[in-house]
């Protein structure tokens, strides 16, 4: 910095030495060299020029060492300052930082929980094995959806897709599964890819409430019959009734249904109902091929994606 500016200084003085040339040139008569075409006061500023040539060159060196001096003095105190001053104290107060900036906490709090798979069942029916696995979303505010497939005795079924709504415990079946050689003893279920997606806090500010209005089925009327004889078979079969209490009109409603012969899983199926308005009413019912002695409990779940814009009747 120094040398530049001394290397400025030296332009600066050679420039006006130049001009001072220059002029007194101009005033020169082409015609009459001899005679100088100056006036008295041209010719007065030219003598104190050359008279006080040495003077202004000692202006322009001492300028020179002046600024020199001026960030020779700043560089010192910079030095000063970093190792003995400000230095010091700024790695005082790095140290007293906490190690980890990030608020881990906060982000694990905000992104979405892994959904828990809460069991796998084995069920025999009809010389076939129905599967289903209960998973539940621990998030109140995102929902999935996800490919999914079981393993029955080492081999996989089908993959298909699936959902799961914020909070929310579900079945998942796969339905009528043959066995190569007759008998199951292992299955499991494994979810893949999922999909997250996070319910929007401006559009949907409290979805337990959005839930109540677009999303409320009442189920009544629910009969089971382990044993409905025919005259060449016997067969299982559950009624139940079933109205659409929410404010949207939905192409397509499945309602899955579980019998229990105490805690015990005993069966799973499901039936879909098409174009089920508001305020509709259906007698719902789903026949097994076998008898299911022992049920104690029905459970029936609606199934149906309320993100899913495409099963709103419009």
């Amino acid at each position: 910095m120094a040398r530049k500016i001394r290397i400025c200084l030296e332009i600066g003085y050679w420039k006006l030495v130049i001009f001072m040339l220059l002029y007194c040139y101009m005033a020169i008569d082409p015609q009459n060299p001899n005679n100088l075409n100056m006036s008295e006061r041209q010719l007065g500023l030219a003598y104190w020029f050359v008279t006080h040539k040495i003077l202004l060159k000692k202006i322009f060196i001492g300028a020179f060492i002046v600024f020199d001096a001026i960030f020779l003095f700043y560089g010192l105190y910079g030095f000063v300052d970093y190792f003995f001053i400000g230095g010091p104290r700024e790695a005082q107060y790095l140290a007293q930082l906490p190690k980890n900036l990030v608020n881990l906490d906060a982000i694990y709090k905000e992104r979405a929980r892994n959904l828990e798979i809460l069991g796998t069942y084995l069920i025999p029916s009809s010389g076939k094995y129905d599967l289903a696995a209960k998973i539940r979303n621990p998030n109140g505010n995102w929902w999935a959806s996800f490919d999914y497939y079981f393993m029955l005795e080492g081999r996989p079924t089908e993959i298909k897709q699936g959902f799961v709504l914020p909070g929310d415990e579900k079945f998942i079946l796969s339905l009528a599964n043959a066995v190569p050689g007759g008998g199951a003893r292992t299955a499991s279920f494994f979810i893949d890819k999922i999909r997250w997606q996070k319910i929007d806090a401006h559009t949907i500010p409290n979805y337990e409430a959005w839930k109540k209005v677009n999303l409320n089925f009442l189920v009544s009327g629910i009969v089971f019959n382990g044993a409905v004889k025919t005259d060449s078979k016997v067969f299982s079969q559950a009624d139940f009734k079933v109205k659409n209490l929410s404010a949207n009109d939905f192409w397509q409603v499945d309602f899955i249904v579980i019998l229990y012969r105490g805690p015990v899983l005993a069966g799973a199926n499901f039936v879909r109902t098409e174009r089920f308005n508001s305020s509709d009413e259906r007698d719902l019912s789903l026949i097994w091929y076998e008898s299911i002695p022992g049920v104690s409990k029905v459970e029936i779940l609606p199934e149906v994606n309320v993100f899913d814009e495409n099963n709103y009747i419009k």
